[in-house]
């Protein structure tokens, strides 16, 4: 996608209008995803995925509670708020690396927990 103005605009820019996409769509499309067999994620994950549930009759019934307020976008999970941004959820391996970044990294400050908890949004 390209701007120029029309005559006596700048003559460097090549624009070309296409007829049909430059690229081909692919046949399929394979989702691949790191998630912890055993995290909260899972059963959520694949509802909102695949639309497979667990056998466990609780189970199902606190998944079908959950899904509402998570979403999927390029195959990683949000939670979706009604007045914040998504957040993305990550599992426990990548939380004490994103929190030991924030806490040692350039923000250094000795400062309360809902600050902190703030700077990862």
């Amino acid at each position: 996608m390209s701007t120029k103005k029309k005559k006596g605009g700048n003559q460097s820019l090549i624009q070309e209008t296409l007829s049909k996409p430059s690229i081909e769509k692919p046949s399929e499309v394979f989702l691949i995803c790191d998630i912890n067999v055993n995290s909260w994620m899972t059963p959520v994950f694949n509802f909102l995925n695949v639309g497979s549930l667990p056998n466990d009759k609780k189970e199902t019934t606190k998944v079908k509670r959950r899904v509402c307020a998570y979403a999927i976008l390029n195959g990683k999970m949000y939670h979706r708020g009604f007045s914040i941004p998504l957040l993305k959820c990550v599992e426990e391996r990548e939380m004490n690396s994103i929190l030991s970044e924030i806490h040692e990294g350039i923000n250094d400050q000795h400062i309360g927990g809902r600050s902190l908890a703030r700077k990862l949004i």
